[in-house]
């Protein structure tokens, strides 16, 4: 990765940490309170010290931070580091954490030219920025995630089965990127008893702090996230069908279905007869990294758009997904040396003629989904996009479908 791509996001780093510390605190949500400007960081902080004093984390404390904690007590316990410290020393490094982890992860790709790497980093550089102002844990979320791909493309099993538990940890639905180690061989084999280990591990970590009250800190976060704000829905695909389609199904049906769809690939796979228990076989190098490549893109949107409580500052993790799907596309490394007479010729034409719908997606990313939220487009406008349209949340979505649709192409090109 060239210098001066670390150069611009450590400036980021700078710049987001003494723009959100030197803002005045205030009645910043007009409910009468008293907050900063980095409150969600402060909710994190505070959940250790509440875990500590054996408080209840999943309940309302107004006068220290506004709106409620929401991830697991192992995350409470983990943030000690951050909490331990004055808020100009720890903020700057969550907000370090959040922008800089995702970038070490696309340094360590394989399969992906320099200039995929770099344009990775640049598309992904506004939408991190924007997270990073919220002081939320998405970027770590990315971060992590994207290692745990990287640590099963270099064969490392508990790296990547580390990485990920981490994540469940911290938003639930990080558990499911464990589907991708069927994708690599021997990874599932190796994993059947290292994974509820290290759940396990995790799970209980509170557990000298906390004793019995560890499953009573449990329910009281299940209760929370069970009611989540009833019918309401931000950008996904829920609120996409409720602005475009004046539709409001059952979010968890939609859920559900989902889903179906995003396993279809991997079930495609497994019916074609490519899984076998030590290996996979009857399928070339180049589709099957291609396929590990979509199939972790589109994992990484899926948790976004079918999280009806998904936020602006979430989507940094569907543009990663977005992001590693087209540096695949664009900027493998393992492009056949002659075209023509490579057996995979075929193929490659067939895909390049997609690529102007591909770059058309990308190009309504970059408009709507990273540039909607900001102040390029006046206020009005800005509400319209993201709100009223649901335009921050339907390019990824066509991305995601698209994707789907690649990943199941790519196998009916190989033989059985």
């Amino acid at each position: 990765m060239p210098k001066w791509v670390w150069f611009i996001y450590v400036l980021a780093v700078l710049v987001v940490s003494v723009r959100n510390l030197s803002l005045p605190w205030g009645d910043l949500f007009a409910d009468g309170g008293y907050y900063s400007h980095y409150n969600n960081y402060i909710i994190f902080k505070q959940s250790f010290f509440h875990l500590l004093d054996l408080k209840n984390l999943y309940i309302h404390y107004p006068q220290e931070q506004y709106d409620l904690f929401k991830y697991p007590p192992t995350f409470a316990l983990l943030f000690a580091p951050f909490s331990l410290l004055p808020d100009f020393a720890g903020y700057t490094l969550w907000t370090a954490l959040n922008l800089l982890l995702p970038l070490i992860a696309i340094q360590r790709l394989q399969g992906v030219s320099n200039r995929g790497k770099v344009g990775f980093a640049v598309v992904l550089l506004l939408e991190a920025i924007t997270s990073a102002l919220n002081s939320q844990s998405n970027g770590l979320m990315l971060g992590l995630l994207l290692l745990a791909f990287v640590s099963l493309q270099h064969q490392e099993t508990t790296k990547a089965i580390i990485f990920i538990a981490l994540t469940a940890y911290i938003k639930l639905f990080g558990i499911l990127f464990f589907a991708l180690f069927l994708l690599f061989p021997n990874t599932l084999k190796q994993s059947i008893w290292r994974i509820p280990l290290v759940m396990g591990m995790l799970f209980l970590l509170p557990l000298p702090i906390l004793g019995s009250g560890l499953l009573r800190q449990y329910q009281a976060m299940f209760n929370l996230l069970a009611h989540d704000h009833g019918f309401f829905v931000k950008y996904s695909v829920m609120g996409w069908l409720k602005q475009w389609f004046a539709l409001e199904p059952n979010k968890n049906l939609v859920l559900i279905l989902g889903l179906i769809i995003q396993a279809l690939p991997l079930l495609y796979f497994a019916v074609r007869s490519l899984w076998r228990l030590k290996s996979l076989i009857d399928i070339s190098p180049s589709v099957l990294r291609k396929f590990q490549f979509l199939y972790a893109g589109s994992w990484l949107i899926w948790m976004v758009i079918f999280n009806h409580m998904a936020e602006s500052a979430t989507y940094v993790i569907a543009v990663g997904g977005a992001a590693l799907i087209f540096t695949q596309l664009f900027f493998s490394e393992h492009q056949p040396p002659n075209f023509e007479t490579s057996a995979g010729f075929h193929l490659i034409r067939n895909a390049r003629k997609s690529h102007v719908l591909w770059l058309l997606c990308l190009t309504s990313m970059l408009l709507f989904t990273v540039l909607g939220p900001t102040d390029v487009y006046p206020k009005a406008l800005r509400f319209w996009i993201v709100e009223t349209a649901q335009l921050k949340a339907f390019p990824c979505i066509l991305i995601w479908f698209m994707t789907t649709v690649e990943l199941v192409s790519s196998l009916k090109s190989t033989k059985s």
